[in-house]
C-alpha cells in the first residue's frame, strides 16, 4: 500500500503545475548550436534530477 501511495503522489507531482514552473525555470532554451538530442538529454537531466530532490 505504501508503494502505490508513493506512486501516485509522485504521478500527482509530476502532473501538477508547480512541477512544468520548476522545469520552466530551471530549463534554458537550446543553447546555440545544441541538436534536438541533447537538448533533450539536458531536460531528461533535469527532470530526473527535479524527482530525486522530491523523493527526498
Amino acid at each position: 500500500m505504501e508503494k502505490e501511495k508513493f506512486a501516485s503522489e509522485m504521478v500527482n507531482f509530476a502532473t501538477s503545475s508547480e512541477f512544468v514552473d520548476l522545469i520552466d525555470n530551471k530549463l534554458a532554451p537550446p543553447l546555440p548550436g545544441e541538436t534536438k538530442e541533447l537538448f533533450v538529454e539536458r531536460a531528461l537531466g533535469i527532470v530526473r534530477k527535479i524527482m530525486l530532490e522530491k523523493m527526498d
